[in-house]
């Protein structure tokens, strides 16, 4: 007599191996009711018992045998081991997945993955077995498809390759990006061909420099090889926007005041400078303006730079000339030829001064502004006399009293046009250049070796005026003999 228990543990057991031959087919062959299911099969067969002993037939309780042709057709088509490259492995079957072996590949064994069947391994149901094994060289399970568990492997082998591989820096973009670079980084562990990485330069905007960047991926590799060449052109535009921008800001420190630079070109600095309108904006711009200013400074400094040499050289001019002077000996007056005239001149002094200067024989009716005289402009007052004929000049002051004195005498072409100082030794009279201004301002500077004594020379026999018979040149020589006496 069979007990409740008893049929309870064998309808578990049923179901049991009816999942499990499920799970092993990886269909449901065999029919596993739910407990609805079962609920309603029982109140059924029970016939409304309360309790155990109301039951009629236990045995109806049971649940239909499986079908033992079919189970036995999913254990020949699903088997518990596996015969994998000459070794036996079992065969793990889970709900949801699919049938998995493990199967490790050390030492002696450590290559013969290689030589799995590229198709896979599949039971004779025609499910395709999963693999779970431990590769030497690669220090984690690796769990895949029989058929592509080859490819998972020699991909983490390759991998591990490129971890382990040191990846190099590469120079910093200087006039360019440089090309990609290509180098090697390992060998396949199958094929055995070359594993090569690709390397380009890339930005680091946070770090504000280029880093280093490789690829297995030769396209990703060039994608950022052409970011690289755009941010290149970026980063040199802004590069050279600031540094202009500095230097316009040098620029419009150093001349902001400078007045020998154009007021409109000092306006474009400035509104440049603090990005005003009217200034440059783009690169090409600024440089331009650089360009410009650059120009008009150096135009200016080398002005003034020649001005000043100039000035150097007239100072040195005058020194010299005043030690000249000062070798050749006192000048008593001052007198001037001019250019084109039929009188000379003689220094009367200031356009201020006081009193009168009369010359005997008179030459002319009036004081004249000439050309100026100890870099005084007030010194222009000149006096004229004749040519050829010896003069006094007397000065006197305003009272009418007599301040000086001075005796004339010069032939027309002994001179040659200019300001001379006028002076006498044993010897007799003598003339030398010396410095003035011209009536426009412009200072003449006599050449030094001209600064010397110069003596008017005995002109030849002239003709003299009707009754007074002839000049001889022992009579022009003894005038100037006597000159000033």
């Amino acid at each position: 007599m069979i007990s409740m228990q008893e049929v309870v543990s064998a309808n578990r057991a049923l179901l049991a191996r009816a999942r499990e031959l499920n799970t092993r087919a990886g269909a449901n062959f065999f029919s596993v009711p739910g407990r609805d299911e079962l609920t309603t099969l029982f109140a059924t067969v029970l016939g409304g018992a309360r309790c155990v002993a109301e039951i009629k037939n236990l045995l109806a309780l049971l649940l239909p045998l499986l079908d033992e042709s079919l189970v036995q057709t999913v254990l020949a088509e699903n088997p518990d081991t596996v015969t994998i490259l000459d070794r036996e492995a079992k065969v793990e079957y889970a709900i949801g997945r699919s049938p998995l072996v493990r199967l490790d590949f050390r030492g002696d064994e450590s290559r013969k993955w290689i030589n799995l069947p590229d198709d896979g391994i599949k039971l004779p149901s025609g499910r395709e077995v999963s693999m779970y094994a431990v590769v030497e060289g690669h220090g984690y399970y690796i769990e895949a498809e029989s058929s592509t568990f080859k490819a998972k492997v020699r991909e983490y082998l390759n991998d591990g390759q490129w971890s382990r591989w040191q990846k190099h820096e590469l120079p910093a973009p200087n006039d360019g990006v440089l090309p990609i670079v290509e180098t090697e980084y390992g060998r396949c562990v199958v094929t055995n061909d070359a594993l090569i990485a690709y390397g380009t330069t890339r930005y680091d905007s946070w770090s504000g420099s280029w880093k280093a960047y490789w690829s297995r991926d030769k396209k990703e590799t060039e994608h950022e090889y052409a970011n690289a060449r755009n941010n290149f052109v970026i980063l040199r535009e802004k590069e050279l926007s600031e540094r202009l921008r500095k230097e316009i800001s040098s620029w419009h420190t150093a001349h902001a005041e400078n007045t020998d630079v154009p007021a409109q070109l000092r306006a474009r600095l400035r509104n440049t400078r603090y990005e005003m309108d009217g200034g440059a904006t783009t690169p090409t711009e600024i440089a331009a303006l650089i360009a410009e200013v650059t120009e008009v400074v150096a135009h200016v400094t080398s002005r003034k730079a020649a001005a000043e040499h100039r000035e150097r050289e007239i100072k040195r001019h005058r020194e010299e000339i005043v030690a000249a002077v000062e070798d050749v000996g006192y000048a008593t007056a001052h007198i001037w030829i001019p250019e084109v005239s039929d009188v000379a001149y003689l220094l009367a002094g200031k356009t201020s001064m006081m009193g009168s200067l009369v010359v005997t024989p008179a030459a002319g009716d009036a004081v004249t502004d000439g050309p100026w005289c100890f870099g005084d402009s007030k010194y222009r007052r000149w006096m004229p006399f004749a040519y050829g004929t010896k003069s006094k000049a007397q000065s006197f002051s305003g009272r009418g009293n007599l301040m000086s004195e001075v005796s004339l005498f010069v032939l027309k072409s002994a001179l040659r046009s200019g300001v001379y100082g006028m002076g006498q030794d044993e010897d007799g009279v003598f003339f030398f250049p010396v410095m003035y201004h011209r009536r426009d301002g412009v200072e003449v500077l006599p050449a030094l070796d001209a600064i010397k004594k110069i003596r008017p020379p005995i002109a030849a026999e002239a003709p003299v005026a009707a009754g007074r018979g002839k000049a001889t040149s022992e009579h022009l020589a003894a005038l100037i003999k006597k000159f000033g006496k």
